[in-house]
């Protein structure tokens, strides 16, 4: 395992321990926790909505090669 994967495991323990993520699907667990992870902020557990069909969409789109517009480095690794 590198580096970046140990630190993202240890930030995502910590917030297993410190946010509920009970009502979210394992899917939608991972983006969560990654929200959180990179920005710092528990608070995205309570704040964030996703759709349905979202995680669906947004796979297919990156296996269709559609251009996703980021705005940062981070998203785009």
């Amino acid at each position: 395992m590198n580096k970046g994967n140990f630190i993202e495991n240890k930030s995502f323990e910590i917030i297993e321990k410190n946010v509920n993520l009970a009502h979210f699907n394992e899917s939608e667990k991972l983006i969560i926790k990654k929200l959180i992870h990179t920005t710092g902020d528990y608070q995205f557990a309570d704040i964030t909505i996703i759709s349905k069909s979202a995680i669906e969409v947004g796979i297919r789109a990156i296996s269709e090669n559609l251009p996703i517009v980021c705005d940062t480095m981070m998203v785009k690794s």
